[in-house]
């Protein structure tokens, strides 16, 4: 593990990954689509940050509670807004945001 911010983020990813555990994959693929999200961030409202989290981990995220465990895990990586009115969800760093699309252009 690195010492940086984006060492210890990518150390997280890797174990959330590989986790045995539905819940710390379902963590990761909420983190993962926000490296898309556009604007202020993802809006939770409709359903929409589930939706794009699930087409990335083959359909693990189903409900919004999924989101709340998610925040409980790696909150610390996520940024919370406001985008007219909806609470919207953001990844915090740039670098992290680089890091999901620097992999995903790899495969």
């Amino acid at each position: 593990m690195g010492r940086t911010y984006d060492g210890i983020f990518e150390h997280l990813i890797s174990r959330l990954k590989t986790s045995d555990c539905d819940a710390d994959r379902r963590t990761e693929a909420l983190l993962h689509s926000l490296a898309y999200a556009h604007g202020r961030g993802m809006p939770v409202t409709g359903g929409i940050w589930e939706t794009a989290a699930s087409a990335i981990s083959d359909d693990l995220v189903k409900t919004s509670a999924h989101i709340g465990e998610a925040l409980k895990t790696a909150g610390a990586y996520v940024m919370q807004g406001n985008e007219s009115g909806d609470t919207v969800y953001r990844l915090a760093h740039r670098a992290y945001v680089d890091h999901y699309r620097q992999a995903d252009r790899r495969r």
